[in-house]
């Protein structure tokens, strides 16, 4: 339809819309996929929603205004998270937006969404609820013919009551998504006595444990939000929000090999912590000038966290003998992997990102005047450097033994850097 006030090709849902869309990964790309110019793709990474054929890269996600946003670029789904950064239990609305002509909208050219948080109202009001799945529910495996084993279960709450009825409320939500699924198998077992040698000497370089082969996956977020609104006078209101998420995955490097596996201490874990906090002001200055000021601050840490001390260098032991669970057969040529796993020896990304918006609409007969500021600054902390601490590589068990490496990989800084 047109109309004068509309500025955009978009599509909004409600909290009732929202409600009543079934979504198994309670995921906010699946309510904006609703929209037929939208295709969400790439499921096993989370989810890539592309808007009218874009790089899922190029959309923009806000949560009250502000971004929600992958914003150094490494993670699947295009968030900051492992997950929808927002439940759907808190959302009031969800705005979809695809080539405005409003200069105030930018940093896309895909799809602009806006999740606007619920808030708390002149009577106390709450939910809680409860979601839990598992293999006995989902079909088997097309490929294996048998069902995979996982259980998943998702636990959240919400409250809104007034502080001051009328002038201040508070809006609060949780949610805790927790899964538990098969790791990666390991296909190549090396022999007890090879691993009790390599155990052995590894106890000698400052009693370190090299792990074990014993591997869980157990990946969760969990998101808090909180927000406050005030009633300041007739015409003017404000609103402050606190949102924080964290979640995790972990990744077994070299563990699933058809001959090749590695310790504990090679695995990483993948960790996306945000903290969010934003304020806002809406005045309604008179009929005809409408002001609005927000000010917003996100940190976000993703830097892997070894499961080694981070002070131990990677080793490689070739030529391990051993046997494969694929064929059963027996092996000489394995290979064995413990440490600080190579690329993560220093390895560390966190943003912070500072965002102040002023914007103002006058009325003039049939006219409306926009006008406005925005200002952004992130800054991106990004430590990356292969072999840190070193990576050994080792011929045999023998070598090991005697201390013998082959070869060594060491990364060594330039002055200054």
């Amino acid at each position: 339809t047109f109309g004068a006030g509309k500025i955009t090709t978009g599509t909004v849902f409600s909290d009732e819309d929202i409600a009543n869309i079934a979504s198994v990964r309670r995921n906010v790309q699946d309510f904006a996929q609703l929209d037929s110019r939208m295709y969400l793709g790439s499921l096993d990474q989370g989810g890539n929603l592309s808007a009218q054929g874009q790089n899922f890269r190029f959309n923009s996600f806000l949560i009250d205004g502000v971004q929600a946003n992958d914003t150094f670029g490494l993670n699947g789904n295009g968030f900051s998270s492992l997950r929808s950064p927002i439940p759907p239990e808190a959302m009031l609305a969800l705005n979809t937006e695809l080539s405005p002509y409003d200069a105030r909208r930018a940093g896309f050219t895909g799809a602009l969404m806006n999740a606007v948080t619920k808030s708390g109202t002149n009577q106390l009001r709450g939910s809680v609820y409860y979601e839990y799945t598992d293999q006995d529910w989902r079909a088997k495996n097309p490929v294996t013919k048998v069902r995979d084993t996982f259980k998943e279960s998702t636990f959240g709450a919400t409250l809104g009551e007034p502080i001051l009825p009328g002038k201040l409320f508070f809006f609060a939500s949780y949610d805790h998504f927790k899964r538990e699924i098969a790791p990666p198998s390991q296909n190549f077992v090396p022999d007890s006595a090879i691993v009790q040698a390599i155990t052995t000497k590894a106890g000698t370089y400052g009693s370190f444990n090299p792990g074990s082969f014993s591997a869980s996956n157990e990946p969760f977020q969990k998101i808090y939000l909180g927000k406050l609104d005030w009633n300041i006078v007739p015409g003017h209101r404000a609103s402050f929000t606190y949102r924080k998420n964290e979640g995790q995955d972990t990744v077994f490097s070299n563990f699933s090999g058809a001959t090749t596996t590695s310790f504990s201490t090679e695995w990483y874990d993948q960790p996306r912590k945000t903290d969010s906090y934003t304020g806002q002001l809406f005045s309604t200055w008179t009929p005809n000038l409408r002001t609005e000021v927000s000010a917003s601050f996100t940190k976000y840490d993703g830097s892997p966290a070894s499961r080694s001390d981070g002070k131990f260098p990677e080793v490689q032991i070739q030529n391990v003998s051993g046997r494969r669970l694929d064929t059963g057969a027996a092996i000489t040529n394995g290979a064995v992997y413990f440490g600080t796993e190579f690329s993560r020896q220093l390895n560390a990304i966190t943003t912070k990102t500072r965002n102040a918006t002023f914007a103002a609409d006058y009325s003039l007969g049939d006219h409306t005047f926009m006008f406005g500021g925005d200002y952004e600054k992130t800054e991106i902390t990004n430590k990356f450097v292969q072999a840190f601490l070193g990576s050994y590589t080792f011929t045999n068990p023998a070598a090991w033994t005697a201390g013998t490496a082959s070869n060594l990989q060491v990364a060594v800084l330039a002055p200054g850097a």
